[in-house]
């Protein structure tokens, strides 16, 4: 593994390593026939919200044709209790209308049934092929779940719970009883504005609409547009970081703003009594670890002033040339690879 880049912030010795960022792989594109989903399409997992069973890793479905059959693939099915024997286990393929698999409707279009599990045993690994059982006609969130039969507890109609389950990147369409992929869900986007401080020498950029019609109107005196923007993603589609957006005034009369995409940087930063958290300021996709970005993508470089106007502040740009323009007069470059890449953004 790279060693992986750190991020300082001048005065409140910030000095976060970064997890390796995750790769997003491109979910299927054509008709689930034959389409593949596996471990590396699916949001991140719900750890048992209602029981003792478990997923495992590598959870996939294959579809053979857009009629069926299924084949469904999962690594690991685990009892976590320490002393209670499952019901009867269930693995199934099921679809929501809207994206939370625990909320609303449900179909269970593909399953197997596995038998009940001992404590603390396992079934591994699961690979079965099954029939498809067609839900309504329309556009459908899936996800894979285990299921536990408890018809004493269990409110649906078939006694079979929720116990685990993986949400997957892409949704699906049913048009006739077939079924074939939809694509992720469209994301909305925005624009990050920037702003130049011309007497704290500070850069500030925001992606809220109403702070930049009171920056433009004047409310904060000597912020000006530098005129440069990049576009970002003002929701999750599940496959996005949130941006944390931090503001410091211990630094008076110069104030700053730090924004970050990594859990463990603004975990860091909110241990910090000289930083407020504000908000998730807006989405990004995370770079590989030598700073590349996917197709259709741009990247976002951060550079550091290494607190040089006695105060931190961080300059975020889509520009190379801005880059190599702030490296020159000794901002430090913070990010993934050679460049630096702190994000990916869309173009």
């Amino acid at each position: 593994m790279p060693t992986a880049p750190t991020f300082g912030v001048k005065v409140i010795a910030l000095a976060a390593v970064l997890l390796a960022a995750p790769s997003f792989a491109a979910a299927p594109s054509a008709a689930l026939a034959p389409a593949v989903a596996n471990a590396s399409d699916v949001r991140p997992k719900a750890y048992n919200i209602g029981g003792a069973l478990a997923l495992g890793d590598n959870t996939g479905f294959q579809f053979q044709s857009s009629t069926g059959p299924v084949r469904l693939d999962i690594g690991t099915v685990t009892n976590e209790s320490a002393v209670n024997t499952s019901g009867s286990v269930r693995v199934g393929l099921f679809v929501t209308d809207g994206p939370s698999a625990t909320a609303g409707t449900y179909w269970t279009i593909a399953w197997t049934d596995l038998g009940s599990l001992q404590a603390g045993f396992y079934f591994e690994p699961v690979s079965r092929t099954v029939p498809y059982a067609s839900p309504p006609d329309g556009v459908y969130f899936l996800h894979m779940g285990v299921f536990e039969y408890e018809p004493a507890t269990c409110l649906a109609p078939n006694g079979y719970c929720l116990d685990d389950y993986v949400s997957f990147v892409n949704r699906v369409q049913v048009v006739g009883g077939q079924i074939f992929d939809a694509g992720p869900p469209l994301t909305p986007q925005g624009v990050a504005v920037e702003y130049y401080h011309s007497l704290f020498g500070h850069y500030f950029t925001t992606a809220y609409v109403n702070e930049v019609q009171l920056l433009d109107a004047g409310a904060f005196p000597n912020w000006r547009r530098t005129g440069r923007t990049f576009n970002v993603w003002t929701a999750d589609n599940g496959t996005l970081a949130g941006v944390c957006r931090f503001f410091s005034t211990s630094f008076a009369p110069r104030s700053s703003h730090f924004y970050s995409p990594y859990a463990d940087e603004c975990n860091t930063v909110l241990g910090n009594p000289n930083w407020q958290f504000e908000a998730i300021a807006f989405y990004v996709e995370l770079p590989d670890t030598s700073g590349n970005c996917a197709p259709g993508r741009q990247q976002l470089y951060r550079l550091y002033n290494d607190g040089r106007s006695g105060a931190p502040n961080h300059r975020y740009t889509t520009s190379l040339a801005v880059r190599f323009d702030m490296v020159s007069i000794g901002w430090i470059s913070e990010g993934w690879g050679p460049l630096g890449t702190i994000a990916c953004v869309p173009v």
